[in-house]
């Protein structure tokens, strides 16, 4: 039975309050995975607006970019190699193409271009990488090293994001928003990778996914109360200046008509 007939057969079945335990929790991971796939467009979508609108890209690390493309590429290539439904890993098709953006954004926005024959480097590995896989020279042994590497490339993506942010006290144009959908996202995909793949790679991968991006929305939280007073600090200095600064003009309007 292919998927697409196990899940109207589960959809009549649970139209027709014909309720089984089984069809329901099927269900739920389905609803779930399409929720997942479609709020993916809008994952990271706070982050590229701001970083384009403001041309910031203080307290972002290269190398955590690097991680986080290369571990939505081993994301996405995993499961697709296994043969799992688009459905259980597509968001990581999305977030690929969305990482790939942020990159050549901050790319452009690196004003001191210290890292074009980084950036360069990177480029060619991604495109070799790719090659291998359309060429099909990887054995299965080298697949269950690739799945794994992604979980270790995301924790790398993670860490570096991590201690650039505190290294900075400054989160730059990350977004809680962000972070907060890929947390939601990291829970329910535990959910139905449990129940659709049984794929212990992939179910820890996220597990460890959901705890650091957890630090990251705590820093963003965090970093941006701590910058909250000094604006309204620099508010409050520039309203006394300007009355100090009344006050002399007026003083003086006075000294010029008592004369």
């Amino acid at each position: 039975m292919s998927e697409f007939d196990k899940f109207m057969g589960c959809v009549k079945k649970t139209l027709t309050f014909d309720l089984e335990k089984e069809c329901i929790s099927y269900l739920i991971s389905k609803g779930l995975s399409i929720a997942i796939v479609l709020l993916s467009f809008t994952s990271k979508l706070p982050q590229i607006l701001y970083m384009i609108k403001t041309k910031e890209i203080k307290g972002l690390s290269y190398i955590s970019i690097y991680f986080d493309i290369l571990s939505t590429l081993f994301y996405t290539m995993y499961p697709f190699h296994m043969g799992y439904a688009f459905l259980t890993y597509g968001e990581g098709l999305i977030l690929l193409f969305q990482n790939i953006l942020i990159f050549f954004i901050c790319w452009k926005y690196d004003t001191y271009q210290s890292s074009d024959r980084n950036n360069m480097s990177f480029s060619l590995l991604l495109v070799s990488f790719l090659f291998l896989c359309y060429k099909g020279l990887f054995d299965d042994k080298i697949w269950k090293i690739i799945g794994s590497g992604s979980t270790v490339l995301s924790m790398g993506s993670r860490i570096t994001q991590i201690i650039a942010s505190y290294k900075a006290k400054s989160t730059g144009p990350l977004s809680t928003i962000t972070y907060g959908l890929n947390m939601l996202g990291n829970a329910a995909r535990i959910f139905t990778s449990l129940k659709e793949t049984q794929d212990i790679i992939m179910v820890g991968g996220f597990v460890v996914s959901l705890l650091l991006n957890l630090i990251i929305f705590l820093q963003i939280i965090y970093y941006n109360k701590k910058s909250e007073p000094k604006k309204d600090f620099i508010v409050k200095e520039e309203k006394v200046e300007k009355k100090e600064e009344k006050e002399k003009n007026d003083k003086k309007k006075k000294n010029k008509k008592v004369e």
